[in-house]
């Protein structure tokens, strides 16, 4: 998200900031998807995707300090919480979606 259409605007990415949540890495989002939807699934790790051992990124984490700073915005909804909204609306309205494309 961006408040500004100025070349000088920097985005403001809504997420987990440390004070306001734990780090959580992939893998365990998608556990606790599995959990939520009560389903598991295999995890297939792309080789392709992963990064490389000397890569100068090794951990991404999203922080929202500043769209609080800037907007006064704070998460009304937990993660499991969120994550269970979300499992609902896809179940409710699964004609939006295309499931077929994810279960090859």
């Amino acid at each position: 998200m961006v408040l500004s259409d100025s070349p000088s605007a920097t985005p403001l990415w809504r997420g987990c900031e440390r004070r306001l949540g734990p780090r959580r890495q992939v893998g365990e989002l998608a556990e606790l998807a599995m959990k939520i939807v009560g389903r598991r699934v295999p995890i297939v790790c792309d080789p392709k995707r992963v990064r490389p051992a000397k890569s100068e990124v090794r951990t991404l984490l999203c922080d929202a300090g500043k769209a609080a700073r800037l907007t006064d915005w704070q998460p009304r909804v937990g993660l499991e919480a969120g994550l269970e909204r979300t499992a609902k609306f896809i179940r409710d309205h699964l004609v939006l979606y295309r499931p077929e494309e994810y279960t090859r």
